[in-house]
């Protein structure tokens, strides 16, 4: 008797949570490539919030809004138990900065947010880029705070704050 398995994948595609209307499309695909969001998507040339996977560079039109709590994930997961000084609980502690900056801003228009996130949440980009090139080469490169350096520098997004 032999098995059969199959692999599929589900790409989401859905507008933002302040979109006036909320859509959510699930295209269920047999392909991991990213020929699918790029067919799906054609010349869309908006924001997407992937989740680093390497095919979303397809989209070339695009601003990739990359995902913090992707990027916060990777460095809680090298934090050493019971060190209360890590730089991987300094650096998941500014992703908890912006997360507590973004709560704030939930209720504000889409104009209001923009303004008030080049005030508040800019700041704390630039500390943390400017005091992630500092800390980064400290650590060795194959370990899990390494590759989470690695991951958060391959997703440095400024444009987000340019209109």
């Amino acid at each position: 008797m032999s098995s059969i398995i199959y692999k599929n994948n589900m790409w989401v595609y859905r507008t933002g949570k302040h979109s006036d209307r909320q859509i959510v499309i699930y295209d269920y695909n047999k392909s991991r490539s990213g020929d699918v969001p790029k067919k799906y998507l054609g010349d869309y040339d908006g924001f997407v919030h992937p989740d680093g996977y390497a095919g979303y560079n397809k989209l070339t039109k695009v601003t990739h809004c990359n995902c913090w709590a992707h990027v916060r994930r990777k460095f809680h997961e090298a934090m050493v138990v019971n060190s209360e000084d890590s730089i991987a609980r300094v650096a998941r502690d500014y992703c908890d900065k912006l997360f507590e900056i973004e709560a704030k801003l939930d209720s504000l228009t889409t104009e209001e947010r923009f303004n008030k996130r080049l005030m508040q949440e800019k700041p704390v980009f630039e500390a943390f880029w400017s005091w992630a090139e500092k800390a980064a080469p400290t650590v060795l490169a194959k370990s899990k705070l390494g590759k989470a350096f690695e991951y958060a520098f391959k997703r440095i997004s400024w444009q987000l704050f340019q209109k």
